[in-house]
């Protein structure tokens, strides 16, 4: 299906009715961080770091994943099609998109030898590396960055199931409610003094970027009334407010250091940051600003941004044993500059390949799960295309 490079709307619900270009930017941007904290971690900061971009992936999975589900319990009800129908459909698909690159990535990792995938393989497998990572209160070289994947997997096992079956006049209570939990989860935390990667790589720490994309998600899907006109009018407020202390907050870090108590407050501050962001994109920016984010680089960039987050761990070690084994020069003693962006253009290459011969194979087999029986996916399977990077 064709669909326009621009963000529309139905204007009856305010609900996305096109492949959101902007998003994708977003997203390019996200794993931009990630790659960035990882691969030159000096060249990170407060506001460009691989944690802010893990919370934008939250709020725009929040977001993309309600907004699918929600179309999806809607359109099921007009056709009489039952709600666990539905949830079959959510989780074949998911599976479709999520597991044939993740584990083909620990397959080869593993059978070439790469210490962290062969020690922790149990974990790994069920999506468990999150924990692991909890229970070590530290880092683990090579596979750390799978904790959010195990996040986002731990929040598909139970948010389908409460979006789908929950009462509607619930659903705005029950997400509001996750995301006042996740902030006093992570201050509990801290006056109890866990250690803060142990607290901050649990589902619970995260339920408020997932839920205010959640939350967003719901509420351009109501009714014009005074109700949603509040809440985006709170969320809006919040945004913009979480923004400016997250910034005020950390650049005065920059010349006296935080003690704990703001350095905590202006992590709880990253939630309405990355959520106004996330906003914007899903509303489609105007001018030369949205004019930068429908680039096509840069949207394709998105589309690919799985790919590319999965494998950029392990590109430097594979390009440097490749070296060794051609008996080229060491890569390693090029200028860092060089040597960053040798690593970026094989990250890219295999992503693309990835995508093209890959993937986006194994994706087109999500025909066979319809969430409703056609002609009503359309819509669907644009926002799922979204989600997927698809």
């Amino acid at each position: 299906m064709t669909v326009s490079s621009h963000n529309h709307t139905d204007g009856s619900i305010g609900r996305p009715a096109s492949y959101m270009n902007q998003l994708d930017t977003v997203r390019a941007v996200a794993v931009g961080m990630v790659i960035v904290s990882h691969w030159a971690p000096r060249a990170a900061t407060f506001w460009f770091n691989g944690g802010f971009g893990v919370q934008l992936f939250f709020v725009i999975s929040g977001f993309l994943i309600t907004g699918i589900l929600l179309d999806a319990r809607r359109r099921a009800g007009e056709c009489g099609v039952p709600c666990s129908a539905v949830l079959r459909s959510f989780y074949a698909r998911r599976i479709l998109r999520i597991f044939p690159l993740f584990y083909g990535t620990l397959a080869i990792a593993f059978l070439l030898g790469h210490s962290s995938v062969r020690t922790y393989i149990w974990w790994l497998i069920p999506y468990l590396s999150n924990l692991l990572i909890a229970i070590h209160g530290e880092w683990i070289w090579g596979i750390s960055h799978f904790w959010s994947l195990a996040v986002e997997e731990q929040f598909y096992l139970l948010w389908p199931v409460l979006i789908l079956f929950t009462s509607r006049r619930l659903l705005l209570p029950l997400i509001a409610s996750a995301i006042v939990f996740a902030p006093v989860y992570r201050f509990v935390c801290y006056v109890l003094g866990v250690n803060a990667i142990t607290a901050g790589v649990l589902p619970f720490a995260s339920l408020d970027t997932l839920g205010l994309g959640a939350i967003l998600a719901l509420l351009l899907r109501n009714r014009a009334n005074d109700r949603k006109g509040r809440a985006l009018m709170i969320l809006r407020v919040a945004s913009i407010a979480g923004c400016l202390g997250y910034f005020a907050l950390n650049i005065a870090g920059l010349f006296k250091g935080l003690p704990a108590l703001l350095y905590w407050l202006s992590t709880a501050m990253i939630a309405p940051t990355v959520f106004g962001i996330v906003w914007l994109a899903a509303r489609g920016v105007g001018g030369p600003i949205g004019w930068f984010m429908e680039l096509n680089p840069l949207v394709y960039l998105g589309r690919i941004s799985y790919g590319l987050y999965i494998l950029h761990p392990f590109i430097p070690t594979a390009v440097s044993k490749f070296c060794r084994v051609m008996r080229m020069p060491n890569v390693a003693i090029l200028h860092p500059h060089y040597y960053f962006a040798l690593n970026l253009c094989v990250l890219v290459g295999a992503s693309s390949l990835s995508w093209h011969f890959f993937e986006k194979k194994i994706n087109g087999l999500k025909r066979f799960f319809p969430y409703v029986p056609p002609p009503a996916t359309d819509t669907q399977t644009l926002l799922d295309h979204q989600l997927t990077g698809a």
